[in-house]
């Protein structure tokens, strides 16, 4: 079973960050996401008070500038609209074509072994029984 779970940046001037999880079920993939965003969303508002309680004015602002504004969800966990994997007309395809392959190489090798008089390579001997 297989599971991808990537977290980018949207553009690298930019502090928005894209989360994706691809996983059998839907609402699991959907669940896991959403939890990671209120995860980020939590610690961001946890360093925000941690340095609003600071006594030191340069901590403060130091946090203030590192933190920037609180998260903001621009598109928020979706379904998509097709699935991802797997593509069976891409997989039928290829073994329609690698059986022609298969078949056209065999069919060429028997021919040019039955032309030369040898059937597959094997010396032909016969064998009679005496009396």
């Amino acid at each position: 079973m297989r599971r991808d779970l990537t977290i980018r940046p949207v553009a690298p001037s930019h502090a928005a960050l894209s989360i994706s999880f691809t996983y059998p079920d839907p609402s699991k993939a959907r669940w896991v996401v959403r939890t990671l965003v209120t995860k980020f969303t939590e610690q961001n508002v946890e360093e925000r008070t941690r340095a609003e309680e600071s006594v030191d004015p340069k901590a403060i602002e130091i946090a203030r500038y590192k933190l920037g504004g609180n998260l903001l969800v621009l598109d928020p966990a979706s379904l998509p609209q097709e699935p991802h994997t797997p593509n069976r007309l891409s997989i039928a395809l290829a073994g329609f074509g690698a059986g022609f392959l298969l078949g056209a190489v065999t069919l060429h090798f028997r021919r040019h072994t039955l032309s030369q008089g040898n059937a597959g390579g094997l010396a032909a001997s016969s064998f009679t029984p005496s009396k």
